[in-house]
């Protein structure tokens, strides 16, 4: 009787939760409608919307002898979107294990999630990157490469469209999509962005699907394949705003697939066509490597050699010609266009280019050679904790693909967190589907979604300074410190 009250008390909470969350989306959806398209329009009738995100109207309010000034719609949408994220993690907080009669089919899975889902498709795109995705497929449709060419010495219908006019930082894969749609932009540039949303949406449920294969006989397949479909994160950066990143955790998950089902040579393929939709995925190849190592499969390791090597030759001959064009992938437009002091936001890297602006008697060169030596340092630190996995990976008895995807879980984290001074909030959500392969890893799924949170605060706070980056970097290590002394102190407890 306890437990059948105690159910119906946990349902009751679950659909007020999912009320309260689907009722903050359609208003964050309408919002993001009415910003996007306006600002479309303004650019598209040249009169206005040449801002990032939001438009550049501050509201001002008197207090006494204060004035403060702010953007309304900025915090309306941030503040939105960052409680609904709230609301996801106490949903979350109420994981239960799958029910007496578990559902098989993933289908079932999408008719709870089809409404946002819907949203997430329908709302406008937030930032300017999917016209840049665009006019680099109107440049291939060109037969101008991308990568060897800017972005603003080509002239399109999206030219004004654009904040950001260097070379291509996204592979030949993801070059292959921006093409497909950018096809149908003399049609209707609106027709071209919402193409591209729907291969962000198509890809979405793709990875939706393999974490639900990965995951079947877990305890808790019900609510992590719901919460991986319906996460705020993802709805709002990979098909709201169509980020290539859902490509990168498509590269992930199957990878882990091939592996689980022991596709090794399918796998090490897997890593490099991650790699040319978005360079991240190239850092796993040496954890693959070590696993392939560490389980003697020689045959494998030495057909993936060659295969690598052959693929690295097959872009040099193509679409990388030059080295100049391989270094686009690791996004130099960045410090080109800001300069070395200012390339950087979100990070441990801003922060400190923003304090040593508080110190007068410092030269730029000096204030560049600090800025240099702390990258330095963090790189450094991170090959270190990458070099020790390694030697784990190899030496160690027992490892399976499980671990590989925790072991990438947090590389991926460490590199966001510490190392990447252009830090972005839809980064972060590649962490998720680690976050869904390993819920029972207390620590990582802590950590993961205390980052996500942080990162989706990210929009609530730009204008706030370096305020932004304290907390969007800030928070995620305070979480993951408390969770080692709250697990370090339960050891002496027990």
């Amino acid at each position: 009787m306890l437990y059948i009250y105690q159910t119906k008390v946990t349902k009751n909470q679950n659909n007020l939760l999912i009320t309260c969350v689907l009722l903050l989306s359609l208003l964050l959806c309408g919002a993001l409608i009415f910003v996007g398209y306006t600002k479309f329009l303004g650019i598209e009738t040249r009169t206005g919307g040449d801002y990032p995100a939001f438009p550049n109207q501050l509201t001002q309010i008197s207090i006494g002898s204060f004035d403060f000034k702010f953007n309304l719609i900025q915090i309306f949408i941030g503040a939105i979107y960052v409680f609904i994220h709230l609301l996801y993690i106490l949903w979350i907080l109420q994981f239960q294990r799958n029910s007496p009669y578990p559902v098989i089919k993933f289908l079932d899975f999408l008719k709870p999630a089809f409404p946002f889902l819907l949203l997430a498709f329908i709302s406008y795109p937030l930032g300017n990157d999917i016209y840049l995705y665009l006019h680099y497929g109107l440049m291939g449709l060109n037969d101008i490469n991308p990568f060897l060419h800017r972005a603003g010495s080509f002239s399109s219908e999206l030219y004004e469209f654009l904040r950001w006019r260097q070379t291509s930082t996204y592979g030949p894969v993801s070059l292959i999509f921006f093409i497909l749609c950018a096809i149908f932009v003399p049609i209707s540039k609106v027709l071209a962005i919402y193409l591209f949303k729907l291969i962000c949406l198509a890809a979405h449920l793709f990875n939706s699907y393999l974490v639900f294969r990965l995951l079947k006989k877990s305890p808790y397949l019900e609510k992590v394949i719901l919460a991986y479909i319906c996460n705020p994160l993802i709805l709002f950066e990979q098909v709201g705003s169509g980020h290539v990143d859902v490509f990168v955790c498509t590269t992930f998950l199957f990878l882990i697939y091939c592996f689980k089902y022991k596709y090794y040579l399918g796998g090490v393929l897997t890593v490099w066509i991650g790699f040319m939709a978005k360079t991240l995925p190239i850092l796993w190849l040496p954890l693959v490597a070590a696993l392939l190592i560490q389980q003697r499969r020689w045959y494998s390791l030495v057909v993936a050699v060659i295969v690598s090597v052959a693929i690295v030759i097959f872009l040099n001959v193509t679409v990388l010609p030059t080295q100049e064009a391989w270094m686009s992938l690791l996004n130099p437009g960045v410090s080109n266009t800001l300069g070395p002091l200012y390339d950087t936001i979100g990070s441990f890297h801003r922060i400190l280019a923003t304090y040593l602006d508080y110190w007068p008697n410092l030269t730029p060169e000096l204030k560049l050679d600090i800025i240099t030596k702390f990258k330095l340092s963090t790189y450094v630190i991170f090959g270190a904790y990458y070099l020790v996995t390694l030697i784990q990976i190899t030496l160690g008895r027992r490892y399976s693909e499980d671990d590989l995807g925790l072991d990438i879980g947090w590389l991926n984290w460490l590199l966001f967190v510490l190392a990447t001074p252009w830090l972005m909030p839809w980064y972060t959500s590649i962490l998720l589907p680690a976050t869904a392969l390993n819920f029972e890893e207390r620590r990582f799924v802590i950590a993961s979604l205390a980052f996500c949170l942080s990162s989706t605060a990210y929009y609530a706070l730009i204008g706030t300074g370096v305020f932004q980056s304290w907390f969007v970097v800030g928070f995620p290590i305070l979480v993951l410190g408390l969770e080692l002394i709250i697990s370090k102190s339960k050891k002496y407890v027990t």
